[in-house]
């Protein structure tokens, strides 16, 4: 064999050998965060349910946001926002698991009696009931007139209370267009560090998962390595970025106290956090971004400990 062709079969070899090596390093995946804090809020805008461990399927986890409060309008039956209603956020829901597999919705108040919703229902037919901004729309089941007069007089309106099934499948439940929102605790220190108020709680965001990063930046060597993930997984789910999040007025809802509380952290993040289609990053855009949307990719289990894995970039 002459030199040159033992030459360009080394060649050849090297070059099967590197590409391989990329092929894995792609493939596989790093450890960039751990799960700290896991919730699902069973009622849209109303409080939220810690949990240690839920399942998770392709409208998130379960139970978040399968109940929405609406009234009738003159286009069809408008879901009711904290935005609105800030009271909401001070309802309280809790799940009662029982032996057929089905669930209770056990409902407290300020100044009202306990409220108890099952999730099993006499049929009916569906109701659409959608956002005053188009971003939800979905077909609920409406659960009879007690739970419908409790939040009637506690809200001082004429409303209904509509059930959408974990078993439907639509694109999400009563959720803002995507899946699950996942934040950091990062990112809240960050923006605590610039407020000129009081800090701010994690609750303020209404993240189905929260994420401590890494203190040294080693998740990917920059303080906000969130955006620049596409897919991750998260326990045994896989997850498909599919925005940040452009926040809203309800990010200024005292959690705790149902009231609306001033600018912020809207003001604040306007001046560091902006958000545009064309740059994704750090242009303007309404108001600032926390947190990042995401569609399930394949569901599974997630709890608080997990790890998060995002893979290896090829450069």
């Amino acid at each position: 064999m002459t030199s040159r062709v033992i030459v360009g079969v080394s060649a050849a070899s090297a070059a099967v050998v590197v590409g391989l090596y990329l092929w894995k390093k792609w493939k596989s995946s790093r450890k960039v965060a751990e799960v700290t804090q896991l919730y699902i809020y069973p009622i849209k805008s109303c409080h939220r349910m810690e949990l240690k461990t839920s399942e998770c399927g392709s409208r998130g986890l379960k139970y978040d946001r399968c109940w929405a409060i609406a009234k009738k309008v003159e286009d069809g039956n408008r879901i009711l926002s904290q935005a609105q209603y800030p009271k909401l956020v001070v309802v309280v829901p809790e799940l009662w698991p029982l032996s057929n597999g089905k669930v209770e919705l056990h409902i407290t108040a300020p100044g009202m009696s306990p409220l108890v919703v099952p999730e099993e229902l006499p049929p009916s037919s569906p109701t659409v009931v959608s956002d005053s901004d188009g971003c939800i729309s979905g077909e609920g089941q409406d659960v009879g007139d007690e739970a419908s007069l409790w939040f009637s007089k506690y809200l001082g309106i004429e409303c209904r209370m509509y059930y959408m099934s974990p078993s439907h499948q639509p694109r999400t439940s009563f959720a803002n267009t995507s899946s699950l929102l996942v934040v950091t605790e990062n990112a809240l220190d960050d923006l605590n560090s610039r407020l000129q108020t009081q800090l701010l709680p994690i609750d303020r965001f209404r993240g189905n998962i929260v994420l401590r990063l890494p203190e040294d930046g080693s998740a990917a060597g920059r303080k906000y390595p969130e955006d620049s993930w596409t897919h991750f997984t998260v326990g045994s789910v896989k997850l498909r970025v599919q925005r940040p999040c452009t926040r809203c007025v309800k990010t200024t809802v005292d959690q705790e106290e149902g009231v609306l509380k001033g600018p912020e952290p809207l003001k604040t993040l306007r001046t560091y956090r902006m958000y545009s289609r064309s740059n994704k990053i750090l242009q303007s855009r309404q108001n600032g971004i926390f947190g990042i949307c995401c569609a399930v990719l394949e569901g599974g289990t997630i709890s608080i400990g997990d790890g998060v894995y995002v893979p290896y970039s090829i450069f």
